[in-house]
């Protein structure tokens, strides 16, 4: 059988333990938690899936093992220290990284060094590129047309989630991110999460093919999340809370569209990365330059705005 890791078994950790479950592909899989009670859980949800795998929970990284597939699902404080002993003491062919991957800025190039020397691939669990929907909208935009569009709503964590779509942007205008401005943005403030920093305002994105994207998070309780875009004379709205999309044409339609869970992307991505070597989810490689400038941005703007010496960006 496949040997496969999970660290971190918190919601977002047992739900990718559900996903593997789900992949129908029987493994070895190794749970790791240093929390009692979090591993606890984990066997309550695992059982709540029929499946033909070994599930092992320790509190410690095992070593020496040959690791088909790891997922890393931690807080992103404790995210490179991890990955790091991960890699160094096992051989793992295909590693996942949530976002943010890693909170210092200097932590990017030191990985990817280390994935070179350990011969591993590397993804990031950007999965907006998964969707069908969006997967439809990237085939009706020209990639050698700029686009520019707008993310708002309020209470859904810009600091948190905003590189989730600034990727989706990458995906679909098959261009880069190259600036950020944080001009509009407001002071840092205590995140729901201990121990993490949260931000609000406006956030401008500009891409190496002249689009431009507008990121808005408001003050107020969660409302949902709108995504509009426009090319030459085409423009598409979405909202992903009411769940459909609208393309402004003569004659608008709406159509209903449906996100995936975790659960869902996980059994898929398991499955393609196990049979195929390969997923739809975009490669470390590719996405680290946007890591590290979205980082980097919100690091130098909270070192000038605190005044405080961090080595690592408190946001998750």
């Amino acid at each position: 059988m496949k040997n496969l890791l999970i660290i971190g078994l918190g919601r977002l950790g047992v739900r990718h333990l559900q996903g593997m479950l789900n992949s129908g592909i029987a493994a070895h899989i190794y749970c790791i938690d240093i929390h009692k009670p979090s591993i606890e859980d984990a066997k309550e949800k695992a059982s709540e899936v029929s499946h033909g795998s070994e599930l092992i929970y320790s509190p410690e990284l095992p070593e020496g093992k040959q690791i088909d597939l790891a997922i890393i699902a931690t807080n992103s404080g404790e995210r490179f220290d991890l990955s790091k002993k991960l890699l160094e003491s096992n051989a793992v062919r295909h590693l996942i990284l949530e976002k943010v991957v890693f909170t210092n800025p200097n932590e990017y190039s030191a990985f990817s060094k280390l994935l070179k020397t350990q011969n591993t691939a590397c993804y990031v669990n950007h999965v907006r590129r998964l969707f069908p929907h969006y997967q439809k909208l990237k085939d009706q935009l020209q990639t050698t047309v700029p686009i520019h569009g707008s993310v708002s709503g309020s209470g859904w964590g810009l600091a948190s989630n905003t590189l989730h779509f600034i990727d989706l942007f990458q995906f679909l205008t098959g261009s880069i991110a190259i600036e950020i401005n944080t001009k509009g943005l407001k002071d840092f403030f205590p995140a729901k999460r201990k121990g993490y920093d949260e931000i609000s305002g406006l956030l401008e994105v500009k891409f190496a093919n002249n689009s431009t994207l507008f990121i808005y998070c408001g003050e107020a309780d969660f409302n949902g999340i709108s995504i509009h875009l426009s090319q030459n004379n085409q423009q598409f709205f979405i909202n992903e809370g009411l769940s459909n999309i609208m393309k402004s044409s003569e004659v608008s339609e709406i159509e209903t569209i449906r996100s995936f869970m975790v659960t869902e992307t996980t059994a898929q991505i398991t499955k393609e990365l196990l049979n195929t070597d390969s997923c739809q989810l975009p490669k470390f490689h590719a996405i680290k330059d946007t890591h590290e400038l979205f980082v980097s941005t919100l690091f130098n703007m909270y070192s000038n705005t605190t005044n405080t010496a961090n080595e690592k960006l408190k946001i998750t």
